[in-house]
């Protein structure tokens, strides 16, 4: 009978990591059909305050995030300008259409503009999230490979460790015998 290969704890993180990716994507793409279908719909509130502060504020952290990985190399070890670089693009036509909501006064705005704008918006992010998903399984993010090692150096060690309490055990009890 043939034996299973056990999956080794770094494919193990790149499965888990893309199946969550691939959740998300799931989740804004439906997000996104249930807006353009107004089975979601958006209030004033909503039109007025929280989209336009919201996604003007991630915009900006995500080209401010991007242009400090660009000029970090500490911080671009740590993340994938792939995945920043993907962002990019959504990451400026938000804040451009968040000025021009700003600026007419958000309620101003054509309902379906905003409706239509605003799903292609999620449908974008769970494209991005599917590419992402796998993209990282192919080539899993740094901190990820780093964190991996880490813990099977760890895991290593203590099994080291064991065996060699293990081995000054059993040799104390051969001189109690002899």
């Amino acid at each position: 009978m043939e034996e299973k290969k056990k999956m080794d704890n770094l494919t193990k993180a790149k499965l888990f990591y893309s199946i969550e990716l691939g959740v998300f994507a799931v989740v804004f793409i439906t997000i996104a059909i249930l807006k353009f279908f107004d089975v979601i719909t958006f209030s004033e509130r909503y039109r007025q305050w929280v989209f336009p502060i919201v996604t003007l504020l991630g915009g900006t952290w995500f080209i401010i995030d991007l242009i400090w990985a660009l000029n970090s190399k500490k911080h671009r070890e740590k993340s994938s300008l792939f995945d920043k670089w993907l962002i990019a693009p959504a990451s400026l036509a938000t804040i451009a259409f968040d000025i021009y909501l700003l600026v007419n006064g958000p309620l101003n705005v054509d309902y379906m503009i905003f409706k239509t704008y605003s799903a292609s918006l999620f449908v974008y992010i769970g494209i991005i999230y599917i590419v992402q998903a796998i993209y990282h399984f192919k080539h899993p993010l740094p901190y990820l490979v780093k964190e991996i090692q880490k813990a099977e150096e760890e895991e290593e060690k203590e099994r080291l460790a064991e065996l060699e309490k293990q081995t000054a055990e059993e040799n104390e009890k051969e001189k109690e015998l002899d």
